[in-house]
């Protein structure tokens, strides 16, 4: 009756009862109850006797694994300690024969690993100013059939990159009778890091010079506080620092 009608056929005479559709565990389940009935007729009055048969559909592997998720994404510092989970899928299979297995694809760099749990944990520090994104294609596996799914780990930053001079050594000509207020020259520093971790300032670290020097904090421009005079100093050597706004 119904659906089971649907998906059996019996041999009016044998009785032999046979599959009329394909059967899928998945769908119909791992037990079908059939009502089996025979009818003998006469020409006074039928007689009918009933059965119920209990058919077991026996698992294939026949489908793949699916993830939860098309797509994970996952923001992580590159402070995160080797070891540290970083993001888990999760991933199911309706058959009950073979065992699903993941492993990454591509992607890993030789920083990311995955357990069969779906755990991906960190193998080697994370550096944003070397690569702030990794994408990590993982695929599920069940000995026959397979699937796959993505990764998207974010890297975030800390201040862990100090300020670089683009020189080390600056050298600025000038003449004699520049007035003051003349701007001398440019030292810069670049800092890779995010936010006030970026962000340099300048201290003129020397006194000597720093009477008719002035150093703009944040450009990184000279400029003349006073008057020159070669015939008593032709050489000045002065000394600057350069630190971010970022904590530490």
């Amino acid at each position: 009756n119904g659906k089971t009608g649907q998906l059996f056929t019996i041999d009016e005479n044998t009785g032999v009862l046979s599959a009329a559709a394909e059967l899928d565990r998945e769908v119909h389940g791992d037990k079908i109850d059939v009502t089996v009935c025979a009818v003998q007729s006469t020409q006074n009055s039928p007689k009918a006797s009933c059965t119920e048969v209990s058919i077991a559909v026996t698992d294939l592997n026949d489908t793949p694994p699916k993830f939860s998720r098309n797509m994970y994404t996952e923001t992580v510092s590159e402070g995160t300690g080797i070891g540290t989970g970083v993001a888990t899928v999760t991933v199911t299979d309706p058959d009950t024969v073979g065992q699903v297995s993941l492993v990454i694809k591509s992607g890993a760099d030789g920083k990311f690993r995955i357990d069969n749990t779906g755990k991906i944990t960190l193998t080697a520090t994370l550096d944003r100013e070397t690569k702030a994104r990794h994408t990590l294609v993982i695929e599920a596996s069940d000995g026959i059939q397979t699937s796959t799914t993505s990764v998207i780990v974010t890297v975030s930053d800390i201040n862990d990159s100090p300020p670089a001079f683009t020189s080390l050594l600056y050298t600025f000509d000038v003449p004699e009778d520049s007035p003051v207020g003349t701007t001398l020259g440019r030292v810069e520093a670049v800092d890779p890091d995010e936010g006030l971790g970026g962000e340099v300032y300048y201290t003129l670290t020397s006194t000597w010079g720093s009477d008719l020097f002035n150093l703009d904090l944040q450009k990184g421009t000279f400029t003349l506080l006073g008057n020159l005079d070669f015939e008593e100093v032709q050489l000045y050597t002065l000394k600057v620092t350069a630190e971010d706004r970022g904590d530490p």
